[in-house]
Protein backbone atom coordinates (compact mmCIF):
# COMPACT_ATOMS: atom_id res chain seq x y z
CA UNK A 1 0.00 0.00 0.00
CA UNK A 2 1.35 3.38 -0.49
CA UNK A 3 0.35 7.17 -0.23
CA UNK A 4 -1.73 7.21 -3.82
CA UNK A 5 -3.52 3.96 -2.22
CA UNK A 6 -4.59 5.94 1.25
CA UNK A 7 -5.51 9.40 -1.00
CA UNK A 8 -8.23 6.85 -3.26
CA UNK A 9 -9.37 4.89 0.56
CA UNK A 10 -9.87 8.69 2.21
CA UNK A 11 -11.67 9.86 -1.79
CA UNK A 12 -13.99 6.73 -0.86
CA UNK A 13 -14.43 7.74 2.22
CA UNK A 14 -15.66 11.54 1.73
CA UNK A 15 -17.69 10.10 -0.82
CA UNK A 16 -20.05 7.54 0.82
CA UNK A 17 -20.10 10.28 4.16
CA UNK A 18 -23.26 11.94 3.11
CA UNK A 19 -25.06 8.68 2.39
CA UNK A 20 -24.16 7.11 5.31
CA UNK A 21 -23.40 8.60 8.77
CA UNK A 22 -19.85 9.02 9.98
CA UNK A 23 -20.82 7.59 13.33
CA UNK A 24 -22.20 3.86 11.96
CA UNK A 25 -19.54 1.36 12.88
CA UNK A 26 -18.29 0.26 9.85
CA UNK A 27 -17.67 4.05 9.08
CA UNK A 28 -15.79 4.76 12.38
CA UNK A 29 -13.99 1.45 11.56
CA UNK A 30 -12.97 2.43 7.59
CA UNK A 31 -11.81 5.85 8.92
CA UNK A 32 -9.83 3.85 12.06
CA UNK A 33 -8.25 1.37 9.24
CA UNK A 34 -6.92 4.50 7.45
CA UNK A 35 -5.60 6.02 10.16
CA UNK A 36 -3.70 3.24 11.07
CA UNK A 37 -2.27 2.64 7.75
CA UNK A 38 -1.42 6.49 7.41
CA UNK A 39 0.37 5.90 10.35
CA UNK A 40 2.29 2.55 9.08
CA UNK A 41 3.34 4.19 6.06
CA UNK A 42 5.04 6.69 8.14
CA UNK A 43 6.80 3.96 9.72
CA UNK A 44 10.16 2.49 8.47
CA UNK A 45 11.87 -0.18 9.69
CA UNK A 46 15.64 -0.47 9.30
CA UNK A 47 16.85 -4.10 9.77
CA UNK A 48 20.63 -4.18 9.79
CA UNK A 49 22.23 -7.87 9.63
CA UNK A 50 25.84 -9.20 11.28
CA UNK A 51 28.18 -12.34 10.79
CA UNK A 52 28.75 -13.84 14.55
CA UNK A 53 31.03 -16.21 15.76
CA UNK A 54 30.83 -18.39 18.86
CA UNK A 55 33.66 -20.22 20.10
CA UNK A 56 33.16 -23.40 22.82
CA UNK A 57 35.38 -24.78 25.39
CA UNK A 58 35.40 -27.78 27.61
CA UNK A 59 34.41 -27.15 31.12
CA UNK A 60 33.38 -29.21 34.13
CA UNK A 61 30.71 -26.31 35.27
CA UNK A 62 28.07 -27.28 32.75
CA UNK A 63 25.90 -30.26 32.23
CA UNK A 64 27.12 -30.82 28.95
CA UNK A 65 30.67 -30.66 29.43
CA UNK A 66 30.99 -27.37 26.95
CA UNK A 67 30.54 -23.30 27.97
CA UNK A 68 31.01 -20.57 25.45
CA UNK A 69 32.11 -16.72 25.36
CA UNK A 70 28.99 -15.72 23.83
CA UNK A 71 28.17 -14.49 20.37
CA UNK A 72 30.64 -11.57 18.75
CA UNK A 73 30.83 -9.71 15.58
CA UNK A 74 33.39 -11.37 13.26
CA UNK A 75 34.33 -8.15 11.58
CA UNK A 76 35.49 -6.95 15.35
CA UNK A 77 34.89 -9.29 17.70
CA UNK A 78 32.67 -6.88 19.77
CA UNK A 79 30.13 -9.11 22.02
CA UNK A 80 26.58 -8.67 20.27
CA UNK A 81 24.60 -6.80 23.00
CA UNK A 82 21.21 -6.80 23.97
CA UNK A 83 19.84 -4.78 20.94
CA UNK A 84 20.74 -8.03 18.32
CA UNK A 85 18.97 -11.14 18.02
CA UNK A 86 20.54 -14.28 16.44
CA UNK A 87 18.16 -15.15 14.12
CA UNK A 88 20.39 -18.03 12.09
CA UNK A 89 22.79 -20.62 12.76
CA UNK A 90 24.91 -20.93 9.72
CA UNK A 91 27.58 -23.69 11.18
CA UNK A 92 28.28 -26.00 14.19
CA UNK A 93 31.32 -28.02 15.27
CA UNK A 94 31.52 -31.53 14.94
CA UNK A 95 29.67 -31.72 18.49
CA UNK A 96 26.81 -29.80 17.42
CA UNK A 97 27.53 -26.45 19.17
CA UNK A 98 26.77 -23.06 16.86
CA UNK A 99 29.85 -21.38 16.15
CA UNK A 100 28.89 -19.28 13.05
CA UNK A 101 25.60 -17.19 12.83
CA UNK A 102 23.55 -14.33 11.61
CA UNK A 103 22.52 -11.73 14.65
CA UNK A 104 19.76 -9.05 12.99
CA UNK A 105 18.65 -5.33 14.99
CA UNK A 106 15.50 -3.67 14.25
CA UNK A 107 15.24 0.15 14.38
CA UNK A 108 12.16 2.08 14.10
CA UNK A 109 12.30 5.07 12.16
CA UNK A 110 9.63 7.56 11.74
CA UNK A 111 9.52 9.53 8.73
CA UNK A 112 8.86 13.69 9.19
Amino acid sequence: MNQQDIEHLEWIYYRIEPQHNENLDYMIKFKEIIEQVKKELSTTFCIEKRLIKQEWYETDTTKTGWDSHDWFFMDDRQPIGNEWTVVEHLDSDKFGNPILGVAEKITLKHKP
